[in-house]
């Protein structure tokens, strides 16, 4: 997993430097923006889960 997570982080620079510098920021505003998206449908979802089952502890059991 480390060797994934490795390669995956060495290589940004990388493509960072190919998209040059009007993509890249709008890339990376992009890819922001869908991780706060993704973050408050998980929020949701998880909230959803608890009124559902009514028990705010059944992800720990």
């Amino acid at each position: 997993m480390t060797g994934v997570t490795g390669s995956g982080v060495l290589s940004l620079a990388w493509s960072v430097a190919k998209l040059g510098w009007i993509a890249d920021p709008l890339c990376i505003m992009v890819f922001g923006v869908i991780a706060v998206v993704v973050h408050i449908f998980f929020v949701i979802a998880i909230d959803l889960l608890i009124h559902i089952h009514n028990n705010i502890y059944f992800f720990f059991l």
